[in-house]
């Protein structure tokens, strides 16, 4: 995706996968707001014109944009990604350059408003017979945008 002279736009629910360049700003193209985008085997993820300034997420818990090349981990949660448990939001920045950062990357592909995922499910028993009780705990990730 090419943009020229582009401000103050939103970029959003986009995969861009296989290229050469992702996502290209340039001309001074700046004050974007770019989130919920998979961005998958491209060899260069972002190309800037140097020293323009966007936003590369929508806040926490909604979150920034799946990267394929990603390297962090998801071991916290919360705005500074620093209580327990994990939230579908990576736990460091991902970096564009001095300027532009995804503060809170994706750690799965952006699938929609209404995005959950099963993380883990424990039971009281493994086997249950007719009256008999059961407890089942599960844990369930909002990877989507919506919190209600």
């Amino acid at each position: 995706m090419f943009f020229a002279n582009t401000n103050n736009s939103i970029i959003t629910n986009v995969s861009i996968s296989n290229n050469e360049y992702g996502i290209v700003l340039v001309y001074y193209s700046h004050n974007n707001v770019i989130f919920h985008n998979n961005l998958v085997n491209n060899t260069d993820q972002v190309a800037l014109w140097a020293w323009l300034s966007n936003t590369w997420d929508d806040g926490y818990p909604s979150g920034g944009n799946y990267w394929s090349d990603y390297a962090g981990v998801d071991s916290f949660g919360g705005p500074y990604q620093n209580m327990t448990g994990s939230d579908g939001v990576g736990d460091i920045e991902y970096v564009i350059d001095d300027d532009n950062r995804d503060r809170y990357p994706l750690m799965k592909p952006y699938g929609g408003p209404h995005d959950l995922g099963i993380v883990n499910v424990t039971t009281s028993k493994t086997l249950v017979v007719q009256g008999q009780n059961l407890s089942i705990n599960a844990k369930i990730v909002n990877y989507g945008a919506n919190i209600a």
